[in-house]
C-alpha cells in the first residue's frame, strides 16, 4: 500500500524524535538530522524542518537557540525514564560505543557514546531500555554504576607544561586519564606507568587520576612484562616473606632429588 502524505509525516516525527531520545543531552540543527535519516532531498528537508517546530510546539523539543533543538526533558522524562530496567556488564568499545550484556535480556543492549554516563569496560550497571524501533537494536542509556570493575589503568604518559594524561594501553579504555602536574609522580614524559581514577566530574570527559607506579621507559624487557602484569592486576613484586623463603632454596640439586 502506498504510503500517504500524512503517514509519512508521522513516519518522519517518529524518527526525528527517536534521535533526541536516543540522544538526550546533544543538540541537532535539521542538516544534522536529514544526514542522521539519509535524507538529502529538498522537500525532505522541510518536512524535517517543520517536524522540528511541530515537537517544539508540542513542548517535546526546545529550540537552544535559532536553527538548534533540544529534547525538552521536563516533556518527554515519562517517555525516557519509565522504561523497563536492566542489570548487566559493559563491553566497551574503542569507539566509545558500549553494549551491555543481561542474563536479564535475550539481546546485549547498545548504548551509544552520549549514553554511557562514564561507565568503563567491565563496569556492572542499571541501564533503562528506551522504546523498541522496528529493524534496530535495542538501546538504552546507562543510569547507574553498581560496581566498577577496575579503577587502575597501564598506559604512556604525556605531559604538558601543567597537566598531564594517561594514554591507557587497553583498547576497550576509550578515554585518557587526566592527570593534574602534582599528581605525576615523577613520572617523565612517554614512560609507562600506572594511574588510578580519583574522581570523574559529571560534566568532565575525562577522568582525574594520579599516577601510582611509574614502570620506566618502553621496549625494556622488563618494563613491558610488569606493563602486561599490571595490566591484569597481577602483583608486580612478591611479599617479602616470600622472597625470603626463596632464597633458602639451594642453587644445587642433591643427589636424593636426582634418584
Amino acid at each position: 500500500m502506498k504510503k500517504t502524505k500524512k503517514d509519512f509525516q508521522s513516519e518522519i516525527k517518529e524518527k526525528v524524535l527517536d534521535i533526541f531520545l536516543n540522544n538526550p543531552n546533544h543538540q541537532y540543527n535539521y542538516k544534522q538530522i536529514a544526514k542522521a535519516l539519509c535524507l538529502d532531498d529538498t522537500q525532505d528537508k522541510k518536512h524535517i524542518i517543520s517536524t522540528l517546530h511541530l515537537l517544539v510546539k508540542d513542548k517535546m523539543l526546545f529550540e537552544v537557540y535559532q536553527g538548534k533543538f533540544q529534547l525538552n526533558p521536563t516533556k518527554t522524562q515519562s517517555i525516557i525514564k519509565t522504561g523497563p530496567y536492566i542489570t548487566g556488564r559493559v563491553d566497551m568499545k574503542q569507539t566509545g560505543k558500549a553494549y551491555v550484556i543481561s542474563q536479564e535480556s535475550s539481546e546485549d543492549i547498545l548504548i551509544n557514546p552520549n549514553n554511557t554516563n562514564n561507565a568503563l569496560n567491565g563496569d556492572i550497571v542499571k541501564v533503562i531500555l528506551f522504546p523498541k524501533r522496528k529493524n534496530k537494536k535495542t538501546e538504552g542509556e546507562i543510569i547507574e554504576i553498581v560496581k566498577r570493575d577496575k579503577t587502575s589503568f597501564v598506559g604512556t604518559l604525556q605531559i604538558s607544561k601543567h597537566y598531564a594524561f594517561l594514554i591507557p594501553d587497553s583498547k576497550s579504555m576509550p578515554v585518557d586519564i587526566f592527570i593534574p602536574i602534582e599528581n605525576v609522580n615523577n613520572g617523565k614524559q612517554g614512560e609507562k606507568a600506572i594511574a588510578e581514577i580519583t574522581d570523574w566530574p559529571k560534566q568532565a570527559k575525562n577522568p582525574f587520576g594520579k599516577i601510582t607506579k611509574v614502570l620506566g621507559k618502553p621496549g625494556i624487557h622488563e618494563v613491558e612484562m610488569n606493563s602486561i602484569l599490571a595490566e591484569y592486576e597481577l602483583p608486580l613484586e612478591f611479599p617479602k616473606h616470600v622472597d625470603i623463603e626463596a632464597e633458602k632454596i639451594p642453587d644445587i640439586i642433591s643427589k636424593e632429588e636426582l634418584h
